[in-house]
């Protein structure tokens, strides 16, 4: 009996760990992806379904690495994390903070779509989505430390500011 009650704890444990990540709220989150179109030398960040099918079928970008994890709705104290586009550049940018909106409406950037929902401040269990952005590229990228800030930065692209918190990836690359 003792080894039973010990088995159901470990496993609601572990349902717990699936359900709350150290904020209180329980959620389903869906994969912040980062794709890349060399055409265009733009990286492209999606975390719903139609955006991430777009990228690849629509728009023929390349998936390059998962970011991490956005809320695909609202929960409490979130931010929307915007998908921008600009015609004219050519260029993407997945954004939460009110200075990033106002700089890419500023430079004639669409809103196109909400890609999930982010923290604006750090919370236990999260990790920053940093902005990042090549002036010779003319491109805005946002990553994590543990995804691609280590390739960012290797790649001439400059921190600009941490657009929110979101859940981390496993990945190392």
């Amino acid at each position: 009996m003792l080894k039973k009650r010990k088995m159901l704890r470990a496993f609601f444990l572990l349902a717990a760990g699936v359900l709350m990540v150290g904020v209180g709220y329980a959620q389903t989150t869906a994969p912040l992806k980062s794709y890349w179109h060399d055409g265009r030398i733009d990286y492209f960040g999606a975390a719903t379904e139609q955006g991430q099918k777009a990228a690849l079928t629509a728009f023929g970008y390349s998936f390059v690495r998962l970011e991490g994890y956005v809320y695909p709705s609202q929960q409490p104290g979130t931010i929307a994390l915007e998908l921008y586009w600009s015609e004219e550049r050519q260029d993407n940018a997945t954004i939460a903070t009110a200075e990033s909106k106002a700089e890419a409406l500023a430079a004639r950037f669409e809103c196109k779509a909400t890609e999930g929902y982010i923290y604006p401040n750090e919370k236990p269990g999260t990790v920053p989505l940093k902005l990042y952005f090549n002036k010779d590229l003319n491109d805005y990228y946002s990553t994590t430390p543990q995804a691609g800030e280590k390739a960012a930065i290797e790649a001439g692209y400059k921190f600009v500011r941490i657009e929110g918190y979101i859940l981390p990836s496993t990945n190392k690359e």
